[in-house]
């Protein structure tokens, strides 16, 4: 129905550029199985239609990031914040880029700038997962800790916690918290984060 009102909203002005964010996010969705292609160049008609929306940048950074296209995905989220410095989406897609680029000493710095409140399970979870990769086991525990007082069976917070005890060499427990993870991950929008920790875990268990 959104998609149906975007076009309605297309045929009556085509100048409009917040149209194409919503058919853009809906080719960048479950029912039509992230259709990459499609998305990209809503989010493109959005900017060239409005060079200031900066949900359009954030958005296009977002599906360059999940397709490895790092440079192009880091461009466009920084023009997001520079459009708009509160942006705490777009602060996050630098920061899993950087991340996912193995730059983990500029991520890191990107991810403290946000506030703990803003989607905390993915951004806490990876700002954990710094730490560890930079050898700071007690950092991303102690995050982490902090985490589960407030959501004991998180799933993605669970995951990460599992990677820190296998990197300790503490398998058992970390099975424990794998399974913790996958029993409450019915709900879990951001499924495909959970396997990619829960392969990181069983990596480094062999």
């Amino acid at each position: 129905e959104a998609y149906v009102a975007a076009g309605k909203a297309l045929q009556l002005d085509q100048t409009l550029a917040n149209p194409h964010i919503i058919q853009g996010q809906f080719y960048w969705s479950k029912s039509h199985n992230f259709a990459h292609e499609e998305a990209i160049n809503e989010f493109k008609k959005a900017i060239l239609k409005d060079s200031k929306s900066f949900t359009a940048f954030e958005q296009l950074s977002l599906v360059q990031l999940h397709i490895g296209l790092f440079e192009e995905a880091l461009s466009n989220a920084k023009k997001s914040i520079e459009l708009e410095p509160s942006n705490y989406r777009a602060r996050r897609y630098i920061g899993e880029t950087l991340f996912f680029s193995g730059d983990y000493e500029l991520s890191l710095i990107e991810f403290e700038k946000i506030p703990k409140y803003f989607a905390p399970e993915l951004t806490q979870t990876l700002l954990a997962l710094n730490h560890f990769y930079l050898k700071r086991p007690d950092k991303a525990i102690a995050l982490l800790d902090d985490n589960l007082a407030n959501s004991p069976s998180n799933s993605l917070t669970n995951s990460v916690y599992a990677i820190i005890l296998a990197g300790n060499g503490q398998d058992s427990d970390a099975r424990i918290k794998m399974n913790i993870a996958l029993d409450n991950s019915k709900d879990l929008i951001h499924i495909h984060h959970l396997y990619y920790q829960l392969g990181i875990a069983s990596a480094i268990m062999g």
